[in-house]
């Protein structure tokens, strides 16, 4: 990791533009943080 997202909505853009699976309501995101609930609801 060279640290250049340092953001969790970051990292989930990131992730979502190098899935194959491009219509996001087919797409769940698992998360144990509120990070990661915050960064999902961010991305969509």
């Amino acid at each position: 990791m060279d640290e250049t997202r340092t953001e969790k909505q970051d990292v989930i853009r990131y992730v979502l533009e190098q899935c194959e699976e491009k219509e996001l309501d087919k797409i769940v995101m698992v998360g144990d943080r509120s990070y990661d609930i915050l960064g999902g609801h961010a991305e969509g």
